[in-house]
């Protein structure tokens, strides 16, 4: 079954079209083995790039390494 990933720190982030802002978990990702899971909202940083997990999201990284999301 798919191991919840540990947040390596949290961050607030501001919604650009309401102005909101909310508590977004951080994960670092090379940190993330295949099989880790998490639900958005969420931040997988990286070195080069960002995948930004909305609410409602949920990301799992699979047997190859790659980020997959999904919704609902």
């Amino acid at each position: 079954a798919p191991a919840p990933a540990a947040a390596a720190r949290r961050q607030a982030v501001r919604d650009t079209v309401t102005g909101a802002v909310s508590d977004w978990a951080v994960h670092d990702r090379a940190a993330l083995a295949p099989g880790a899971t998490l639900e958005g909202p969420a931040i997988i940083a990286e070195d080069e790039t960002s995948t930004l997990v909305g609410p409602g999201w949920r990301a799992e990284i699979d047997g190859f390494g790659y980020i997959r999301l999904s919704q609902g």
